[in-house]
């Protein structure tokens, strides 16, 4: 498969794009919405409808390719894939696990995040990148940043990128255990 280009790219050729998410009939980041609505062919909300009624409208939408970045994560609309809505079907980002949807078609993986012999495992074909699956542009602006706490004997810095409700008392303990471990200032 050669390279797609950016949204702006296939936009500018004149293309058709249709994104779906499970919330939104497009999204392409909030912050960049009223920039990209015009080039598509329509805009407008998903959370009313239930499985059935989207994978209908997807259906006569017409849409090619239809790839769930969800996964198992919250609010997901995994079950709306098994009505097969869509030719190909395929599953990205959302979590690194089978979906076991039988109408998935492909998981997009690479090799760092299934390996060769996990591939039994999964329902979809798993269709490998030859690298990372995880690209970043870098921002439109300059991000300074300080010098490293750990290495001025400050401490170690924890981040979570989740959801809060995921940092259960087991993963501060794990956390905390860490510290411990390698003797980092503040803990005991």
């Amino acid at each position: 498969m050669g390279d797609a280009g950016t949204i702006d790219q296939l936009l500018a050729a004149g293309n058709t794009v249709s994104v779906i998410e499970g919330r939104q009939r497009v999204a392409i980041g909030h912050l960049e919405e009223v920039a990209y609505r015009e080039g598509f062919f329509d805009w407008g909300g998903l959370d009313a409808l239930a499985g059935g009624e989207l994978a209908a409208l997807i259906h006569d939408d017409r849409i090619d390719i239809l790839i769930d970045l969800s996964g198992h994560s919250g609010r997901n609309r995994l079950p709306m894939f098994a009505f097969k809505p869509a030719p190909v079907q395929a599953s990205w980002l959302g979590l690194f696990v089978t979906t076991g949807v039988p109408g998935m078609d492909y998981i997009i993986a690479d090799p760092h995040l299934v390996a060769a012999d996990e591939i039994p495992y999964f329902t979809e074909q798993v269709w490998s990148l030859a690298e990372s699956w995880f690209c970043l542009s870098p921002p439109a602006f300059d991000v300074d940043s300080g010098p490293l706490p750990a290495l001025s004997g400050a401490g170690v810095t924890f981040g979570c990128f989740s959801n809060l409700s995921k940092v259960s008392d087991r993963a501060v303990s794990a956390w905390v255990g860490c510290c411990r471990r390698f003797r980092a200032p503040g803990c005991s």
